[in-house]
């Protein structure tokens, strides 16, 4: 790959195909927005910490300098993040180092290179404090580490580069066995393990988001040039305990397998942090554009075990038969 800087025309943009970094591109959501990016013949640089990847960390100010300089992209996808709620509690430093200040010198980068840059936040900015969707004129409070070492990339984001669109995802749910560390995840791999009974939170509200559905539509954004803010979810604000339910009724186990519908205090344990009580996003901003097409959560869900999930029937069947 040539480190030249691609060729840019009269109207500001790079002539040939374009060239896209994505910074975490080994998480679940980043398995996602490769598979969009790959169907339109862009030229990728995918970027994570992990190993087995192009190796940069955006806390690094000048290996982000060097890493932009080298490439010259068109469009950097920022999916780099500290996302566990307990672990940026326990550790500020952990979720403000990356989260502010990676996302800081990211921005910075692109508005060098003259890249547009997307950031992708989250719905936890908001308090929970509400009974109606969140639309992106709401003022944002957060309430924990992650969400505000988040909220102050956004921030940064807006401050900094100009070709720039903050998108708020919602609960995430993608990329199969292999990715899917979500509750999601859990529920599925309790059931393949054989589980009779499943408990779900029935008193906290999200905007369930399917990964593939998410992917494709920063890149629509991108090419309309109407920066700023948008809330990027699937329609609906189902608690845990409704789609614990839609998976049982879906796979054909909700009259084998037993759903207990707990409060949010039955996990506290495990998860100490406070959350929102209220995390359902509207896409209002997508909606004036005329690009809100994100599916409602239940046809997305099922689309999803359909897909990603598709031999846990073989495997609950054989256990129907032992």
């Amino acid at each position: 790959m040539t480190s030249q800087p691609a060729k840019v025309a009269a109207s500001g943009r790079r002539d040939g195909p374009q060239r896209v970094m994505v910074t975490g591109a080994a998480g679940m959501l980043g398995s996602a927005v490769l598979a969009a990016l790959d169907e339109t013949g862009a030229q990728l640089v995918r970027t994570d910490i992990k190993p087995g990847w192009l190796q940069l960390d955006v806390r690094d100010r000048a290996a982000v300098n060097h890493m932009m300089g080298v490439f010259s992209p068109d469009l950097v996808i920022h999916l780099a993040a500290a996302t566990d709620p307990e672990a940026c509690e326990t550790d500020p430093q952990l979720g403000w180092s990356t989260n502010a200040t990676g996302t800081e010198n990211v921005a910075l980068a692109a508005a060098v290179m003259g890249a547009t840059l997307v950031y992708v936040s989250t719905a936890r900015v908001f308090d929970g404090a509400t009974d109606r969707p969140y639309v992106e004129s709401d003022e944002p409070n957060p309430v924990n580490e992650y969400a505000r070492s988040t909220r102050c990339g956004e921030g940064l984001v807006t401050e900094l580069c100009e070709r720039s669109f903050v998108v708020r995802a919602g609960w995430l749910m993608g990329g199969g066995r292999d990715r899917d560390r979500t509750f999601l995840g859990a529920v599925l791999g309790q059931l393949r393990d054989g589980a009779d009974t499943i408990f779900a939170v029935g008193d906290q509200f999200g905007s369930l988001t399917y990964t593939v559905d998410f992917a494709r539509r920063p890149l629509r954004l991108v090419d309309t040039d109407r920066y700023g803010l948008y809330h990027m979810v699937g329609c609906g604000g189902p608690t845990r305990a409704e789609i614990a339910a839609h998976i049982l009724h879906e796979l054909g186990l909700a009259g084998r397998v037993r759903l207990v519908t707990v409060d949010s205090d039955h996990f506290a344990d495990r998860y100490p942090v406070a959350r929102p009580r209220f995390e359902v996003l509207r896409n209002a901003a997508l909606e004036d554009l005329g690009l809100n097409d994100m599916r409602p959560w239940e046809f997305a869900l099922s689309h999803y075990l359909r897909t990603e999930w598709s031999d846990l029937d073989q495997t609950l069947a054989s256990q129907v038969t032992r």
